[in-house]
């Protein structure tokens, strides 16, 4: 396998990047891979004004597989951006498999980042129960003009965990909570019941097991990616559960992301409590943060493990992407996403419209904003000739087979997600080249996917009696690298 260092990375960048810049579906407003395979957010963090967004990155490959780094970008109003040579390679004993997911935590020395480090044994193994570690690594001595971190060391390994678990112990997310250092952990236990540990530290290097949040095997066979966000005094804990079976309208994606309130650390949640975050085809493996201004801000995954859909921005190189920003909030113990605020300087050239028995029919660009009010009881929307979203009593559906070919090709080899609401009253709809992210009522529901239409189509049309509809155009990021080169955007 290829050991990634700044030299080799940057010349599969450098390669990589013409063909890439060429491609119609590269995102105007979304943070990608300059080349290769990107997927969960790690290590979300703000230190003096700067927001740092790290992620897993594999620029050798667009399929995953390989032993991948931390990329990073950073921003300071998370319009304009700067892209980073990577923050922390797999050239470790524990890690060499890959530096997997893993959060970020300022302590009074400095940003720490705390990752999974995996490494894979060659031979007849099941990968679960042997032939595989999971290591807790701690990775400190962060630069911020470099975004480096510059001394690595293990901390645990599977053989600390309790031993009623399998070898599949990952994903640290490490906080502070009454004065103590707080770690959770995603697991699978040998029974293939999803748990969460729960560790305390008084300085962070030092872990003792306090206590897990499991289940009776419901939800699923292991629980990815665990966050804690407390909100007006309520925590919800945050994850990524593996093995849930599809139950009608709920968990129609291979994996899903979501929440539960939880009431203490011991209590048994059960898939009635289990909320999804997100309806559409796109959505995976979320981070959350708190910002110097107080905001819990949350940035998921624009993709999904272990799917069968060929996307057509491999033929150039890359895969995937992350979400907008969004920050949470909670109203009667449902989370709430809502698009970053900051992303209102994108938009240019508003129009506004007022629905009649009439559709509008308008041409956008490849980057746009939509906002409905005072929807209608049955309506619809369709992009650019490449997607559909519809509604009929509160009843949602997100649409790749509605009319013909062209939408089935956007699609991807998707068909349709479908929810329900008790009331749909606002959409707020964002396009990229390639993304759509829909978020209903305020943030109550998110629709979130990948869609790849016709370059030169750019027709909406909009059928909602009596709605008011506003449109903005939106502008692109702009992304340097450490040496004032553009990336991508303007």
């Amino acid at each position: 396998e290829l050991i990634l260092n700044d030299e080799n990375v940057t010349e599969l960048e450098r390669k990589a990047l013409k063909k890439a810049k060429e491609d119609p579906w590269r995102l105007k407003f979304h943070l990608m891979p300059v080349s290769g395979w990107l997927n969960d957010p790690n290590g979300l963090s703000e230190v003096d004004g700067v927001n740092h967004i790290f992620f897993q990155y594999l620029p050798q490959d667009t399929r995953f597989g390989s032993p991948n780094c931390w990329g990073h970008y950073s921003t300071e109003d998370f319009i304009n951006y700067k892209y980073h040579h990577p923050a922390i390679f797999a050239d470790h004993g524990f890690d060499r498999y890959g530096t997997h997911s893993g959060s970020a935590y300022e302590f009074e020395n400095g940003l720490r980042a705390y990752y999974t480090g995996s490494v894979k044994h060659p031979g007849d193994f099941d990968y679960v129960n042997e032939g595989r570690e999971q290591n807790l690594v701690l990775a400190e001595d962060f630069n911020p003009k470099t975004g480096k971190f510059k001394s690595v060391q293990q901390l645990m390994s599977n053989s600390d965990y309790p031993q009623d678990l399998t070898l599949h112990v990952r994903d640290p997310k490490v906080f502070k909570r009454d004065d103590q250092y707080v770690m959770l952990l995603g697991a699978r236990d040998k029974k293939d019941h999803g748990v969460v540990l729960i560790y305390e530290s008084d300085d962070g290097y030092d872990w003792n097991y306090k206590s897990r949040v499991d289940s009776d095997g419901e939800m699923g066979y292991m629980w990815e990616c665990p966050d804690l966000v407390t909100l007006d005094e309520k925590d919800f804990l945050i994850m990524s559960p593996q093995g849930i079976k599809r139950q009608s309208e709920a968990f129609q994606n291979v994996f899903h992301s979501g929440y539960i309130p939880l009431d203490g650390f011991d209590m048994k949640p059960t898939l009635e409590q289990f909320r999804e975050f997100d309806k559409g085809f796109d959505f995976y493996a979320p981070q959350t943060y708190i910002d110097e201004k107080g905001r819990r801000i949350l940035i998921g995954w624009m993709g999904l493990p272990d799917f069968d859909y060929e996307y057509p921005t491999r033929e150039n190189g890359w895969i995937h992407a992350l979400t907008i920003p969004r920050i949470l909030t909670q109203k009667d113990g449902v989370l709430l996403q809502k698009p970053l605020t900051e992303l209102e300087e994108l938009r240019i050239n508003e129009k506004k419209f007022k629905l009649n028995e009439k559709p509008l029919i308008t041409e956008v660009p490849e980057t746009f904003e939509l906002i409905l009010t005072d929807v209608a009881k049955k309506g619809s929307i369709t992009i650019r000739n490449g997607c559909r979203f519809s509604w009929d009593e509160g009843n949602l559906r997100l649409s790749f087979v509605d009319d013909g070919e062209k939408q089935k090709e956007a699609g991807a080899g998707r068909e349709q997600r479908v929810a329900r609401v008790k009331e749909l009253k606002r959409i707020r709809l964002f396009a990229d080249t390639s993304s759509l992210e829909i978020f209903i009522n305020d943030g109550e529901m998110v629709f979130t996917t990948r869609y790849f239409p016709e370059i030169n189509e750019n027709e909406l049309i909009v059928e909602s009696d009596g709605s008011e509809a506003t449109l903005y155009d939106l502008k692109a990021f702009k992304v340097e690298n450490e040496a004032g080169e553009i990336l991508f955007g303007k």
